[in-house]
């Protein structure tokens, strides 16, 4: 017991002594906040916390990062009913909490992301990506033709999922800009390669009747140097859609950077070497 601890103990000095230096995926617009009280029963409020017309019980994406409701002993669920979301505040702030412009710092170190789950009927033909804050690409059709994890031609998107990739696709990735935003992009069924819709975490970035409507809501799942966070998406137009925010849920997280990991390695054989003479 005694040798987990001392492990434990150097492990979180090596995160402490450079966690200043790796500080990724830090919202960063004004006006928001976490909010860590929220109860998913269907009722609109927080934001997202719509009907969800997938199932004939609450299945929301509150009800997903709950466990509750169609997603009670769901594997990927975080099974966790005080994970705050990010709500908008003073000017920032629509109904319910809604935010309207969120966006993220971004650090030199890589993140990983992953889809936990996808429910939608448009699940095929969306696309989930990240673009330069206040900057996506003036050619839409970028947004779903970029090879994930690589910058598009304008330098300004970087798609990281396809729909088809389905559930357990994950990416690591490096936001190449010092600040970004989430995309959700719709592929038109008629016109492949043209996109139908696109949503933006910046909602002022939105065309047409969602402009300034949130399309993501945002949990934080760990806080801290190397935080991390479920995304879920509305891919349909708030007017006509359930907002139930689970049609694509993606995990982010910062990945600690090397110069951690060769801290905290650097130390493990004197701490074995130390472990080894008491013993």
């Amino acid at each position: 017991m005694k040798r987990f601890v001392l492990i434990a103990a150097l492990a979180g000095f090596a995160l402490a002594v450079t966690g200043s230096h790796a500080i990724t995926l830090q919202p960063a617009a004004t006006g928001v906040a976490w909010e860590g009280t929220w109860n998913a029963n269907e009722d609109g409020d927080p934001y997202w916390d719509g009907n969800s017309s997938d199932y004939t019980v609450p299945g929301n994406v509150g009800n997903f990062i709950a466990g509750t409701g169609a997603f009670l002993g769901h594997p990927q669920s975080p099974n966790n009913p005080a994970m705050p979301y990010l709500k908008g505040t003073g000017g920032n702030a629509g109904p319910f909490g809604m935010p309207i412009d969120v966006y993220f710092d971004a650090g030199p170190q890589p993140n990983w992301a992953a889809i936990k789950i996808e429910i939608a009927g448009l699940s095929n033909f969306n696309y989930f990506g990240i673009y330069k804050q206040g900057d996506p690409p003036t050619s839409l059709a970028e947004l779903l033709t970029t090879p994930p994890g690589m910058l598009g031609p304008s330098s300004k998107s970087m798609l990281l999922f396809k729909g088809t990739d389905g559930p357990s696709a994950s990416l690591t990735f490096v936001a190449p800009w010092s600040e970004f935003g989430f995309y959700l992009a719709t592929e038109d069924q008629a016109n492949p390669g043209t996109v139908l819709q696109a949503f933006f975490s910046q909602s002022s970035l939105n065309s047409g009747t969602e402009l300034n409507k949130q399309h993501f809501a945002f949990f934080q799942a760990i806080s801290g140097a190397y935080p991390a966070y479920y995304v879920g998406a509305e891919d349909r137009p708030l007017s006509s859609s359930d907002r139930d925010y689970n049609d694509i849920v993606v995990y982010v997280a910062a990945i600690p950077d090397a110069s951690t990991w060769m801290l905290f390695l650097s130390g493990l054989p004197a701490l074995a070497l130390r472990l080894r003479r008491k013993a």
